[in-house]
């Protein structure tokens, strides 16, 4: 078979799911679920994807090779028409061409679906939905036919979508710091006496809202590095967390930067820029610390697979060695895996994925959680003390995002 006629196969079985999920049968009685036999076929109905219907369909078209007799008798009496009438000779019109749609007997049937699946366990669903097929008992399966089924049963299942209601939606609000570029991150900011939401734009724009979303502060990050007001094109924020227990804000950026700002005042105040990251940061997670004496740890994927793991000795104490309290303080990621900052920060790192880490988060303390659009290891669940082996989930059309529901325990 051609690459065009697959792609047009592919296309056609594809297009059968799309009815049978936005077309409404008329005959939902012929459908009934009364009958042991229908309930069989049915599941076996249930169990047609695109890639089982696209072999499928093959089998069927195979049935046209029956026809060949018959085009060549019809080639025959066009020449003898031909002939005739040139001498003059004029014959009736002729008959009408037979339609010879696509069908299967009920041996090739079933021999069809146990072939496809690789066994004979539905042998018997084959069976019971070629008798539904054949209502009329010619011994003819025909592809039609099942096609009318399939966007039946499918109708049937999603009939209750007509009674849905559109959601009634509030009064939207625009958020007035930026109105030309897209929003990465939504932050909810909150301490012991106040709160507010921080909004992080592609370009940089951080604007400061209060619970009813009106605009108190804003303020450009990249700006404070560079001194350019306006559009950044060359660069742009991947991602935004918020530390609770220091409050702080980290942004990562496309330049392989990560800046650190003060959150505790509505006000905020860059502490810390560390640029030349090897990779780029893609997502960040943060997992704080419960007491003063404790620990935190923060993780960050990037676009090579990696996941870095920086450990904070005593956050609240010093998050990061300063060299001055007056300024913000830049340091080169290489810097930080020497003295002075090794008392402060240690750093290690791991291959979790093969393509780009879309997003990490701690489940518990001691359990790190990365998702990727790698379809061998799309999720990857690891000990981060390392007591125990990684759990792997190998999703085939990948996995964008995961949450978590479970205890804080």
């Amino acid at each position: 078979m051609s690459i065009k006629s697959q792609k047009s196969l592919n296309e056609e079985c594809s297009e059968i799911f799309e009815r049978s999920y936005s077309v409404k049968s008329a005959s939902d009685d012929s459908l009934s679920c009364d009958d042991e036999d229908e309930e069989l076929a049915r599941e076996l109905m249930k169990r047609m994807t695109p890639a089982f219907l696209s072999k499928l369909r093959r089998c069927f078209k195979k049935t046209k090779d029956k026809s060949r007799e018959r085009d060549i008798d019809r080639k025959i009496e066009e020449v003898m028409r031909t002939a005739a009438a040139e001498e003059g000779v004029e014959f009736g019109p002729p008959a009408a061409a037979a339609t010879d749609p696509l069908w299967l007997d009920e041996t090739s049937f079933v021999k069809a679906v146990n072939n496809i699946f690789g066994n004979h366990k539905y042998a018997t669903h084959a069976h019971k939905l070629f008798r539904m097929l054949d209502p009329l008992c010619t011994g003819k399966a025909r592809w039609v036919r099942l096609v009318e089924r399939l966007v039946a049963a499918g109708a049937r299942s999603t009939g209750r979508r007509d009674a849905w209601e559109p959601v009634e939606c509030s009064d939207m609000v625009q958020l007035k710091h930026c109105k030309r570029e897209p929003i990465v991150k939504l932050l909810n900011v909150e301490t012991e006496s106040t709160f507010c939401y921080v909004a992080v734009s592609k370009g940089g724009r951080v604007g400061v809202y209060d619970g009813a979303l009106g605009l108190l502060h804003s303020y450009e990050m990249f700006y404070q590095r560079t001194g350019h007001r306006g559009q950044v094109k060359n660069r742009w924020v991947t991602d935004a967390l918020y530390l609770t227990d220091v409050q702080y804000i980290m942004i990562a950026a496309s330049d392989r930067s990560l800046t650190v700002y003060d959150a505790s005042t509505l006000s905020h105040t860059a502490l810390y820029c560390i640029t030349g990251l090897p990779n780029i940061p893609t997502c960040l997670g943060y997992s704080p610390s419960r007491k003063a004496s404790d620990s935190s740890e923060l993780a960050l994927g990037n676009e090579r697979g990696q996941v870095t793991r920086m450990l904070f000795s005593q956050p609240r104490v010093q998050f990061i060695y300063s060299k001055t309290s007056d300024a913000i303080n830049y340091y080169f990621w290489m810097e930080l895996l020497s003295p002075p900052h090794t008392s402060h920060v240690q750093i290690s790192s791991h291959r979790a994925h093969r393509r780009s880490v879309r997003r990490v988060m701690y489940t518990q303390r001691d359990v790190l959680v990365s998702c990727s659009l790698d379809n061998t290891v799309s999720v990857r669940i690891k000990h981060v003390s390392g007591k125990l082996n990684d759990y792997t989930f190998r999703v085939h059309r990948v996995s964008i995002s995961n949450d978590n529901a479970g205890s804080k325990d």
